[in-house]
C-alpha cells in the first residue's frame, strides 16, 4: 500500500476520497481569459480571421508560440512567418484556432516547476501529440472535421495534467503505483486520489466551456468502441489504443493492449495498412520538434 502524503486523503476510505477529490477539483484553474475569447470567436458565426488575430496579438506570449509552430518544418511553408495575420491567411482560421487552444490548454496546465510532479510531463505530451496526428489521420479516412479531431485527440488526456496540479502527492503516489503493481493509470488514480482523468478531464473541459462533443471525447475515450455513438469520440478512443500499442510517448501506465478489430474499423486501416498508418504516424511526430518542445 502506497504511504499516504500531504495532499491524499485516506486509503482505506474510498467514499472520503471521493469527496477529498471532488473538492481539490474545484481548485482547478479558471479557464484563461485568452482562451475564454478564442471560444467566443469560434461560437461566433460572424467572426473573422481578423478577430482571432487581434486576440492571439494581444497576448505575447501565446503569439510568440504561435508564430514559431507556424514556422516549424511540419507546416511545410517555404517562407518565413512573421505575422498572426500571416500566418491565419497561409494556414487557416480553424489550424492557427486549433494549435492556439493547444498551447492556451498546455500553459495554463503545466506548472512552472515541475520538480515535484510524479508525472512524466514531456512523454504525456508526447502521447497527446500521437492521439493527436492519429486522430487527424483517422477523421480524414472517415471524411470528419480533421482539425476538430486533431484538437481532442491532444487535449484527451487533460485530465492527468489537471490531477497532477492540484494533486501532486496524489498523483505521484498514482504513478508510482501503476508502475510498481502494473495496474493501469485510471485504477491507480482511482485508488489514490478517489476520481481518475476523465472525470478530472471531463470538470476541466466543462468548466472551460469547451464544445460538448470536445467534452464527450475527454470524458469518453476510454470506453468500449461497441458503445460508442459519437464519431470524435470513437475516433480519439481508437487513436488512443494505437499510439498506446506504438509505445509513443508515456500516458502514465506500461500497459500495452494490442488494437483489436474494432478499433482498426474505425480507423479505416485494412489489416495490410497498418505498419503503413504507424509508419505514417511516427514520421509526423518526428516532424513535429517545436510541438513537442512546447512541454520541454
Amino acid at each position: 500500500m502506497t504511504t499516504a502524503t500531504t495532499d491524499k486523503p485516506r486509503p482505506d476510505a474510498p467514499q472520503a476520497r471521493l469527496e477529498w477529490a471532488m473538492r481539490r477539483l474545484n481548485d482547478l484553474p479558471t479557464i484563461p481569459n485568452t482562451l475564454l475569447r478564442i471560444w467566443q470567436i469560434v461560437d461566433d458565426p460572424d467572426s473573422s480571421a481578423a478577430d482571432l488575430e487581434r486576440v492571439i496579438t494581444l497576448d505575447q506570449a501565446l503569439n510568440a508560440k504561435i508564430i514559431r509552430l507556424v514556422n516549424s518544418p511540419y507546416h511545410g511553408i517555404p517562407e518565413k512567418v512573421t505575422s498572426c495575420r500571416r500566418a491565419i491567411t497561409l494556414l487557416g482560421f480553424k489550424t492557427v484556432k486549433n494549435l492556439s487552444v493547444c498551447v492556451s490548454v498546455v500553459t495554463a496546465c503545466i506548472p512552472a516547476r515541475r520538480s515535484h510532479s510524479g508525472l512524466d510531463l514531456g512523454g504525456l505530451w508526447r502521447h497527446a501529440i500521437a492521439v493527436g496526428f492519429a486522430a487527424e489521420a483517422i477523421a480524414r479516412r472517415r471524411g470528419d472535421e480533421a482539425g476538430e479531431a486533431f484538437t481532442a485527440g491532444v487535449l484527451h488526456d487533460i485530465g492527468k495534467f489537471a490531477l497532477n496540479l492540484v494533486m501532486p502527492d496524489a498523483y505521484a503516489a498514482a504513478v508510482t503505483r501503476a508502475r510498481a503493481e502494473g495496474a493501469t493509470i485510471r485504477e491507480a488514480e482511482m485508488a489514490e486520489t478517489g476520481v481518475d482523468h476523465t472525470i478530472a478531464g471531463r470538470e476541466l473541459a466543462s468548466r472551460w466551456g469547451f464544445p460538448e462533443p470536445l467534452v464527450d471525447a475527454v470524458a469518453r475515450h476510454h470506453e468500449d468502441l461497441a458503445e460508442v455513438e459519437s464519431a470524435l469520440v470513437a475516433t480519439v478512443a481508437a487513436a488512443n489504443a494505437i499510439a498506446r500499442q506504438m509505445r509513443i510517448g508515456t500516458s502514465g501506465d506500461a500497459a500495452v493492449v494490442e488494437p483489436d478489430a474494432a478499433v482498426w474499423d474505425v480507423a479505416r486501416v485494412a489489416p495490410d495498412d497498418r505498419d503503413a498508418f504507424r509508419d505514417e504516424l511516427r514520421s509526423r511526430i518526428e516532424g513535429a520538434a517545436e510541438l513537442l518542445s512546447l512541454v520541454a
